[in-house]
């Protein structure tokens, strides 16, 4: 089940329903939120970051996790011009069973949006790897205009994504 959706990147989907003892299901989760510094080292320090956050899971899925986080944060200082003096946060919330990938960026002109596949084969492959290795992601923004780009993975590696 693969989707795209432009929805509130900070709800993980998660409910607070009745389970079948009576008593709130209540996942377990994690949250980590961190910022970089814009700029070209800017993908290179959030996947490092990131890593020391993920070592508990499935290294596969971390891997891919990483590689998301390195092209939506390349995207945020190629696409919303966030140099060195301007910030991109990534916010992890890890549920039982799939982690919730949110990076934001002040915004910029442009709405992140698939591109149609280059007869070079050049760039604008970032959102079509979220797309790829994720199980639903979409677009957000503020009312300020800050840009949320989020994403799902499955955290157990013999499921389908």
């Amino acid at each position: 089940m693969r989707g795209h959706a432009s929805a509130d990147p900070r709800d993980p989907g998660t409910t607070n329903g009745a389970g079948a003892s009576g008593a709130p299901d209540v996942p377990q989760t994690q949250t980590v939120s961190f910022g970089v510094s814009g700029g070209a080292e800017a993908p290179r320090h959030a996947r490092t970051v990131m890593s020391s956050h993920l070592r508990h899971i499935d290294p596969g899925v971390a891997s891919d996790a990483e590689l998301i986080v390195s092209e939506l944060v390349t995207n945020s200082v190629r696409h919303a011009a966030v140099g060195p003096d301007r910030r991109v946060t990534v916010h992890l919330v890890l549920l039982h069973d799939h982690l919730r990938i949110t990076v934001t960026d002040p915004g910029g002109d442009l709405q992140p949006r698939l591109l149609s596949k280059s007869p070079d084969g050049l760039g604008g492959h970032g959102l079509r790897l979220v797309e790829m290795l994720s199980t639903t992601w979409g677009v957000g923004r503020d009312a300020v205009g800050a840009t949320q780009v989020w994403c799902d993975l499955v955290l157990d590696p013999g499921r389908d994504r």
